[in-house]
């Protein structure tokens, strides 16, 4: 995952784990992340007075910084739930800015996210996927995502966001086959930084494979 925002630049790659249990129509998944990030700023990219006067201005450099996180997903025919801490460590993403400023951390936060599924159509072809994304962060308030989504032939799915006090969302995403999928979503700005932002548009290839000689069962 790559993020960039004019002077700052933020990767990570990270590889994910998930082992199911099944109970009659329900299933438990249980999940696990490890990689690194990377978190960096060039202020030259700034057009400043004074780029040496701040210690604030000061460029941050790359540091490898690894970190885990884990979840758990509960759902039904119908409905599900789950929690996830993607990062669990509060890592020191730069140790100095300058003199005057200490070091900068990632602070930790958590997502609990929750919906149902309800078919529109009698032949089940067509389903209203409404659901819900109540995020926490450390120091931060709380914040919540309404979304909205009709799912046709459980291969396509088109969709609408709205999350608090920030912006407007429409994804789609597409099942290419079972093992992979497609997705892409453009985020209004609705907040105070609209005179600043005109989006941002996101692209996602989720690729899954079952690991046969743990999982034993193919349906894991």
């Amino acid at each position: 995952n790559h993020d960039e925002i004019w002077s700052y630049k933020n990767e990570h790659i990270y590889g994910n784990y998930a082992y199911k249990i099944h109970f009659g129509e329900a299933t438990l998944s249980m999940g696990l992340q490890a990689g690194i990030n990377l978190l960096g700023a060039d202020y030259s990219r700034l057009d400043l007075q004074h780029p040496d006067g701040d210690a604030s201005f000061y460029n941050i450099v790359n540091e490898i910084k690894p970190n885990f996180g884990t979840g758990v997903f509960y759902h039904t025919k119908n409905y599900f739930l789950g929690f996830s801490v993607p990062f669990i460590l509060n890592n020191e993403v730069a140790s100095s800015v300058g003199e005057l400023i200490g070091g900068i951390k990632e602070s930790r936060y958590y997502f609990l996210r929750g919906g149902a599924i309800f078919p529109i159509t009698r032949n089940n072809n067509v389903k209203f996927n409404p659901s819900t994304l109540i995020r926490a962060q450390e120091g931060q308030p709380l914040s919540f995502d309404l979304n909205a989504a009709v799912v046709f032939y459980d291969v396509f799915s088109l969709g609408t966001s709205y999350r608090l006090g920030d912006s407007f969302i429409t994804f789609i995403d597409l099942k290419l086959s079972e093992k992979i999928h497609f997705g892409y979503s453009y985020d209004l700005t609705s907040s105070d930084i609209r005179g600043f932002s005109n989006g941002t548009h996101e692209f996602m290839i989720n690729f899954r494979s079952v690991i046969r000689k743990i999982h034993g069962n193919p349906e894991c």
